[in-house]
C-alpha cells in the first residue's frame, strides 16, 4: 500500500499540513521536525531513495547548518592566477548569501568551474549540501551531479529541466522600463542589445561536447532578456512598434565602442528618432552616453538613456553620470537560495521551481522627459 500524507503525518505526530510542508519545502519548520517527517516518509516508502542519499550529510536535528558551493565561471584561456575569482555581479550575490548561510551556522565555499571531473571533485572535498551556478552547465554535467546534490541556478538561463532556478522576471523588467519611459513622454524607444561572439561565455560552451544542442543556442548571456524586449518591441497588436536593434560582435577583434557607434548610427536614421534607447548593461549604456556626445547629443536632453545593473547605495564615480537602471535583486536572491535548497533536501522529489522575483527602477541623471 502506498503510503499517504496522512499516515506521514500520524506516525510523525505532526498535522498533515505541517508533513505537507516539510515534503514540499515550503515555510519554516523546526529542525527536528522536519528530520523526523523526512525519516518517516522515506521509511513508508513515500520518497525515493535518491533523497537517502541526499540527507545522508544531514546530521538529524541540525540540517539548517548548510555547506553550500558556488560555482564561477571562468575562460579557459586564463589561469586561476590570472582572473579575478568572481566579478562585481557575482559580489552581489555571493555577501547575502554568505551572511544568510552564517545566520544558523553554515558556510559557503567559493569555486571555479573548470570541468566536469572538477566539480565532483569539489563536491567529494567539501561534501556540501547543495551547488549554486551562476552559469549553465551542460545538461549532461546536471544529469552526473543531480543524484549527488541539489543544484541551483542563480542566472536567467532556464531552459533546462529538473533543476531549481531562482533569479528576475524579465519580462516585468521590460515593462517596467517601458513604463516608465511612456511616463516621461517617451513613444519611440530604442531597444539595443549586442551578442558577443568569442567572449568568455562561449569560450565555456566551446570547451564541452554537449548532446543537448539547447545548451549551444542558449550562451548569450543576455538571451532571456532580449526575448522579453522582443516581445514589447514586436508581438504586439497594437502599430506602435518599436525598433529593436541586436548586433554580433566578435569579442576578439571589435571594440565595444566601435559596436555602439554602428548601431547609434541605425538609430539615428531612424524616423521617427528614438527618443530614448534601452541597454542591457551600464557598461554598454556609458559608452552609449559617451557616443552620443560625440555625435553633439545631449543625456538626457536629447536623448535619454537606460540600463540594467543598478545597485542601491552605491557610488558613482564622479566622472560619470549615474545611469537610470534596472535594480536586479541579487540580494533577495542570495537569502533565498538556502531556502531551495533544503527544499530540496526535504525531497527530492519535489517538483522543480523556477522563481522570478520582481526587480526595482533606480533614477538616474541619465534619463529625463521628452523635450518638444
Amino acid at each position: 500500500m502506498i503510503a499517504t500524507l496522512q499516515d506521514i503525518a500520524k506516525q510523525a505526530g505532526v498535522s498533515p499540513m505541517t508533513a505537507s510542508r516539510v515534503l514540499r519545502g515550503l515555510g519554516r519548520v523546526n529542525p527536528k521536525t522536519r528530520q523526523r517527517v523526512v525519516t518517516v516518509a522515506r521509511r513508508l516508502g513515500y520518497c525515493r531513495e535518491s533523497v537517502s542519499q541526499g540527507l545522508c550529510s544531514v546530521r538529524a536535528g541540525n540540517d539548517l547548518h548548510l555547506r553550500v558551493l558556488l560555482g564561477i565561471q571562468v575562460s579557459p584561456k586564463f589561469g586561476a592566477s590570472d582572473q579575478p575569482l568572481h566579478c562585481q555581479m557575482d559580489s552581489q550575490i555571493i555577501d547575502p548569501l554568505s551572511e544568510q548561510l552564517e545566520l544558523t551556522g553554515g558556510k559557503l565555499v567559493v569555486i571555479k568551474l573548470e570541468n566536469l571531473d572538477q566539480i565532483v571533485a569539489e563536491v567529494q572535498k567539501h561534501r556540501p549540501h547543495g551547488l549554486v551556478l551562476r552559469q549553465p552547465i551542460p545538461t549532461d554535467w546536471l544529469e552526473t551531479l543531480r543524484p549527488m546534490l541539489p543544484a541551483v541556478y542563480a542566472v536567467s538561463y532556464d531552459h533546462q529541466s529538473k533543476v531549481d532556478s531562482i533569479y528576475t522576471n524579465e519580462h516585468r523588467s521590460a515593462a517596467l522600463l517601458y513604463k516608465k519611459l511612456t511616463e516621461l513622454g517617451h513613444q519611440a524607444i530604442g531597444w539595443f542589445g549586442i551578442v558577443d561572439r568569442h567572449a568568455t561565455a562561449h569560450e565555456w560552451s566551446d570547451m564541452y561536447d554537449s548532446t543537448c544542442l539547447v545548451d549551444r543556442l542558449c550562451s548569450s548571456i543576455h538571451t532571456v532578456r532580449y526575448a522579453a524586449w522582443a516581445n514589447l518591441a514586436y508581438c504586439q497588436i497594437h502599430n506602435n512598434r518599436q525598433p529593436l536593434i541586436l548586433i554580433e560582435r566578435d569579442w576578439r577583434h571589435q571594440k565595444l565602442v566601435e559596436v555602439v557607434s554602428d548601431v547609434i548610427g541605425q538609430f539615428l536614421q531612424l524616423r521617427p528618432q528614438p527618443t530614448a534607447l534601452v541597454t542591457p548593461a551600464n557598461d554598454i549604456a556609458l559608452c552609449v552616453i559617451e557616443v552620443l556626445k560625440q555625435r553633439g547629443l545631449r543625456v538626457p536632453e536629447d536623448m535619454s538613456v537606460v540600463s540594467y545593473g543598478g545597485i542601491k547605495g552605491q557610488s558613482v564615480k564622479k566622472q560619470l553620470p549615474r545611469i537610470a537602471s534596472v535594480c536586479l535583486p541579487m540580494d533577495a536572491i542570495g537569502k533565498v537560495i538556502p531556502e531551495l535548497i533544503r527544499r530540496r533536501l526535504a525531497g527530492f522529489d519535489a517538483l522543480p521551481m523556477s522563481l522570478q522575483l520582481e526587480t526595482e527602477f533606480l533614477e538616474g541623471q541619465s534619463l529625463g522627459p521628452v523635450c518638444h
